[in-house]
């Protein structure tokens, strides 16, 4: 590994706090196997696109690590040539833990563009060693300059704000960096005054912001401001009823469903109308979060008691593998704002908006009763049967769930069963397309998935599938051999042995074919079981996490497959961005993207970030724009409708996030920057 100490005093232009001079901090710059470039004016270049790695450290610093006990702000300019992966460029302090070791990190640039970007994080008094680093996924060419750390030493009255276990349950908690201000911490409250934290209506105690509510009255008061504005609001024009462009159909006859077409090179969905259609969407309305409160009660002024509280029994992290209640204080908040009951109602209180506001689609996980309404067009997500899992020697990446053994026999009919239960939803006119599982656990690299197969034991269904394919391609054992440069005495010792992965370019072949039966039986099942309740509804596929977690046998596979592919982008902007080979005379829809707000008492700012709702309803703005004029994209739909609560979801995710608040209040930025887009939405589709 080749270091750098040359750069030191080149690279720190700014403001150094908390260290005598600059060598105290920054004793040498390590670039992780690259060779910088040196720039005039202090800066550097790094080219790390060809790293046999999967995340090549840009650089890193300081080589003997942070001083602990302490706050940070680090800041640097960047020129983002090029980047491999649509998430873009990382800044992120770490400790010896790696990933479950990281205080702090900041996505930047998902293309080639200039910018800065700031971390803050506090590092409490250890023995460990943390360096703040730069990465990307599949590498990046990157300019930086301008590097500038502060440093405050945390006060010993605020020490335990900042200790690993002052929070527990949350994403993040209310000394993440990029909420906290580390120029109050010397008004920080000791641990027996600063609890509780969380008001009666589920909103952080020590933050102001702009119609936050105080008392029951001000729900009331929200009320009638939102009449107010919806009233002198003019409607969307040339909208059908069902958000698509009104006289658009020309010579194309309605089929009384969803369909999808091609005009002037770019692709539509067409509405049961035979309109042109544009799916401008958001996920979960209606959708109520609870917030896990076992073993944190002393967090909330007030807990509210009989519906709006239930038990629970899976979550992750914090609460995973024990039984623990919740509480919903946005249901709880419904119903103080519009009346008893009004919140087994919110269908009738969300349509209205959506159409005022310039949406015409429901997303993910919106509230069944939502969809039975029948008056918003909506995007059905089912789940396919959890199967038993690939118990592979090989590590294999399981993101939300571990990787899926599809060849179980129960696959195929636990499938069909749920898309059965689901069939009223699936039939309606209303139904867009629906989508089957979210954010899988493919593989990055093609071969890998089939390689941890092999190395399964003999009972393993997709063990037994692969055997099956192989002897009819090989009939003879000895073939096979022959082939892959194997001993196996016969096909029973196929099945038992597990850990031979055969290294000539037939096995590699076969590697690769064992591979795409896999993910055809996924997908063909997946379609199968939806088209069985419904031949004409559109099936749009898993959800990608985007395309750059995706090997591209998976997606030609999906491509097949799929009415249309669905994938999550959170990225800046969708501007520029090339689809893989087998995507590109696809029609693929966005099932998430979003960016957080950090100046609505919730801690975590999301997966992509803003400092306030102005800046957030900007990029919002800036995303969707750049979603409507790419030519393969059908839609794109916001995630969420509610801000996530302040003290976190079953797996601690609390960023603010939503149209609306806890206490259902829009955020007018988002309302207004939503209208301005849906006004000229097809404008921008056609290229007018």
């Amino acid at each position: 590994m080749k270091t750098c100490s040359a750069l030191a005093l080149l690279l720190l232009s700014g403001a150094l706090y908390g260290a005598q001079n600059l060598q105290d901090l920054i004793e040498e710059i390590d670039f992780a196997g690259n060779t910088p470039v040196l720039k005039d004016g202090g800066g550097f270049e790094i080219d790390n696109i060809k790293s046999d790695w999967e995340w090549p450290t840009t650089f890193s610093f300081p080589k003997g690590g942070l001083k602990t006990g302490a706050f940070y702000r680090v800041a640097l300019d960047y020129d983002v040539k090029f980047v491999n992966w649509q998430g873009g460029n990382f800044l992120f302090c770490e400790g010896p833990g790696g990933v479950d070791d990281r205080p702090a990190f900041v996505s930047f640039a998902s293309k080639p563009e200039k910018g800065r970007v700031e971390l803050t994080f506090a590092l409490p008094e250890s023995d460990k060693q943390y360096r703040v680093m730069v990465t990307s996924k599949g590498g990046t060419q990157i300019a930086v300059s301008g590097l500038t750390m502060e440093s405050v030493p945390i006060p010993e009255h605020a020490k335990w704000f900042f200790e690993k276990d002052a929070f527990a349950g949350m994403r993040f908690a209310p000394s993440n960096g990029a909420f906290f201000d580390f120029n109050k911490i010397d008004a920080l409250l000791p641990r027996e005054k600063y609890f509780p934290m969380v008001d009666k209506f589920g909103q952080y105690k020590y933050t102001e912001w702009k119609g936050k509510v105080k008392d029951k009255s001000d729900l009331k008061e929200r009320l009638a401001a939102e009449k107010a504005f919806n009233a002198k609001a003019p409607d969307i024009k040339n909208r059908d009823q069902y958000g698509g462009l009104a006289g658009s159909s020309k010579n194309k006859k309605g089929t009384g469903r969803f369909a999808l077409d091609k005009v002037g090179g770019k692709w539509f969905l067409r509405d049961p109308e035979g309109n042109l259609f544009w799916s401008m969407g958001v996920d979960c309305v209606g959708g109520y979060e609870f917030t896990p409160i076992s073993a944190r009660e002393n967090y909330f002024e007030e807990i509210p008691e009989g519906e709006y509280r239930r038990k629970e029994n899976w979550g992750m992290f914090f609460y995973a593998g024990w039984e623990y209640e919740s509480v919903s204080f946005m249901k709880r908040n419904i119903d103080l704002k519009y009346g008893k009951g009004a919140s087994g109602k919110y269908g009738k209180i969300s349509a209205p908006r959506m159409k005022k506001w310039g949406f015409n689609t429901y997303g993910a996980w919106s509230d069944h009763s939502v969809l039975r309404e029948n008056n918003i067009p909506y995007t059905l997500i089912i789940g396919s049967q959890w199967v038993r899992p690939l118990d592979s020697k090989k590590e294999l990446y399981g993101y939300w769930r571990p990787m899926g053994d599809f060849f179980a026999e129960e696959f195929e009919a636990g499938t069909e069963k749920i898309a059965r239960d689901n069939a009223d939803l699936i039939k309606s006119k209303y139904c867009v397309g629906v989508f089957v599982d979210n954010e899988m656990p493919w593989q990055g690299k093609e071969g890998l998935t089939a390689e941890g197969i092999l190395t399964c034991p003999a009972d393993q269904p997709a063990k037994i599938a692969f055997s099956k394919f192989l002897k009819e391609k090989y009939a003879d054992i000895a073939k096979l051999n022959a082939a892959w440069g194997a001993s196996f005495a016969d096909w029973n010792a196929f099945l038992a042995e597990r850990d031979f992965i055969p290294q000539t370019e037939a096995g590699k072949g076969d590697l690769l074919a064992l591979e795409r039966k896999y993910y055809e039986r996924y997908f063909e099942v997946c379609k199968n079981a939806v088209k069985k309740v419904s031949p004409d509804v559109l099936y749009m596929g898993c959800r990608f996490a985007g395309f750059g977690w995706v090997n591209p046998l998976c997606m030609e596979v999906a491509a097949e497959q799929c009415d249309a592919v669905s994938a999550n982008f959170y990225m800046d902007s969708l501007e520029g961005m090339e689809l893989p080979d087998s995507l590109k005379d696809k029609p693929v829809i966005v099932g998430e993207f979003h960016f957080g707000s950090m100046d609505r008492g919730n801690f975590w700012s999301g997966l992509q970030h803003s400092k306030t709702g102005g800046e957030r309803a900007e990029k919002f703005k800036k995303y969707m724009e750049s979603a409507i004029k790419h030519p393969n994209i059908v839609g794109a739909h916001w995630f969420q409708w509610f801000d996530q609560s302040a003290t976190g979801r079953f797996d601690g995710e609390n960023a603010a996030i939503g149209i609306v608040d806890v206490c259902d209040t829009p955020d007018y930025d988002m309302v207004n920057a939503a209208r301005d887009v849906s006004q000229k939405m097809y404008e921008m589709r056609m290229g007018k």
